[in-house]
């Protein structure tokens, strides 16, 4: 099953990423594999 994330284009999640601290985008994804 694909997420909508995947269907972002690499140069989108760039400009994106860009706008957001190492940090930030750290905490954003440390839960996603847990269950």
């Amino acid at each position: 099953m694909n997420s909508r994330f995947e269907l972002f284009s690499t140069e989108i999640l760039y400009e994106i990423f860009d706008y957001l601290s190492t940090y930030d985008i750290f905490h954003a994804f440390i839960n996603l594999n847990y269950r």
